[in-house]
Parts: structure tokens; sequence; C-alpha cells
């Protein structure tokens, strides 16, 4: 007789979960899961639901850009890339995860307030990791390129006669988001057509107006374009770091290793 009931139970439950479960296939919207539990609470323990919150489970504890980018700094800058989660998977998982559990208890003890964990204390500046080998080959990258743009226009970084100081910096200012937008940092997810989803697929953004004028004008000086100081300030501001940190990381690297040199790094 038990095994006979509960698969008359079981039978019956299936015929109520039917409906939710569809509506959850058909839309992926985890409300229905939580209303199917709000109605029927004792299917939380089903096979169905034990999956969905294993799943969830391991959506949450999995590596996603959103960490990367917390560890490593705007965009996951040198942060392993083989298996991270695309943008917004793991938040969307936690809301879900919460919200099915939070339906649950909800259920079992009324008026209970299921609050997810308070989030570790971090310091405001917590250390970044940094290779000296990695700001010098960013460091070379940059000088390579701004040396084309040099090639291309001679006269195109230097200043004209009789240019005024806001013109020239305007002008140094177009030079730094053209070496900007030759750098993996000006790559930023693309939104998908039919939602905020982030996609694989990245295309480049230039910097913030202010931001670009304010490296070049630290780079500009009566006598015309430094050219080390302009890059040092698109590092600086890549890796939240200040221009010395960033001008004594190259010069350490260029100690410890000496074929990495740029060709002209003595030039201004």
């Amino acid at each position: 007789m038990p095994v006979a009931y509960e698969k008359q139970f079981l039978a019956a439950l299936t015929t109520e979960m039917t409906p939710y479960m569809k509506r959850w296939v058909s839309t992926g919207k985890g409300s229905h899961l939580v209303d199917l539990l709000r109605l029927q609470p004792i299917t939380m323990l089903t096979h169905f639901m034990g999956l969905q919150i294993i799943h969830l489970r391991n959506l949450v504890s999995s590596y996603s850009w959103e960490d990367a980018e917390e560890e490593y700094g705007e965009k996951g800058i040198g942060s392993p890339t083989g298996n991270l989660l695309p943008y917004g998977i793991k938040p969307a998982a936690i809301s879900t995860l919460h919200q099915l559990l939070a339906a649950w208890v909800d259920t079992l003890l009324p008026g209970a307030v299921l609050t997810p964990p308070s989030p570790k204390a971090r310091p405001a500046h917590r250390p970044r990791k940094r290779n000296p080998m990695d700001v010098l080959l960013e460091y070379n990258g940059l000088r390579e390129k701004l040396h084309i743009i040099e090639e291309e226009s001679p006269s195109g970084i230097g200043r004209k006669r009789n240019e005024s100081q806001g013109a020239f910096i305007e002008r140094m200012t177009q030079v730094a988001q053209r070496l900007h937008l030759g750098t993996v940092y000006s790559m930023m997810p693309v939104a998908s057509s039919r939602g905020s989803r982030q996609r694989g697929l990245h295309r480049p953004k230039r910097l913030k107006s202010g931001i670009a004028k304010s490296i070049a004008a630290q780079a500009v000086s009566r006598k015309g374009l430094n050219k080390n100081d302009l890059i040092y300030g698109l590092i600086s501001h890549y890796r939240d770091e200040k221009m010395v940190a960033i001008r004594r990381a190259v010069e350490e690297a260029r100690r410890l290793y000496p074929d990495e040199k740029w060709k002209e790094a003595s030039t201004p």
C-alpha cells in the first residue's frame, strides 16, 4: 500500500506541476517555478526541482566575467578567460536561487525572511597582482602604435607653429583615443538585440572624453608631447595605478629583460 499511495501522490503532484514546468520551459522565467513552490512546497523534494537547485548552485560557484573584473580590474584584463561564465549569467543564477529558496521558506515558516550572507569585507583598494613584464609589453605595444602614427604624419604629434595650448591638447587627445582603440582595453561586450544579455562578440569603445583629455594634457608641455608620459598615462588608467608606479614597473622590467627594450625607449 505505501508504494501504491506514493505513486498516486506523485501522479497527482506531476499533474499540478506540469503547467508551471511548461511555462518555465517556454519562457525560461524562474518566476513560474517560484509560483509552483508557493502552491506546492513539497515539489522542492522532487527530482526535477533538485536538478534545478543543483544547476543554479553550480552556476553560483562558477567563475564569471564579473568575478574576473573584481579580481583583475576593469574588463578583467589579465584574467584566465577559458571557462568564464558570460556577463549576467551568475547574477541571474544568484537571484533565481534566492527567489526559489525564499518562496519555499516562506510557505514553511510564514513571515520568515531569507537573506543572503553578508559579503566579505574587502579593502577599498586591494593590491593588484602585477608582473613588470606585462607592463613592459603593454608599453612596447603602445609605443609601436605611436611610432606608426608618427610615421604616417611626422608632424601629426608635433606642435604646430602658433598653435595654442588648448588646440594642441585637443589634437593629442585624438592621438590618445587612437592608441586606446588599438588595445584590448577598448573592447566591450556587445548586448544581444533581444535583450541585455551580453554576447561573445566585442566592439571597440572610445575612452570617455574627459579621461582622454586628462591623459593627453598631462603629457603636453611647452616643448611638445612627451611620448612616454602619454603611454604611461594610458597604462595608469587601465591598471588603476599611479604613473610613477607604471614607470618604475617598466624600468624594472627593462633591467630584468634587457632584450625587450623598446628600440626608441630613450627618446621623449
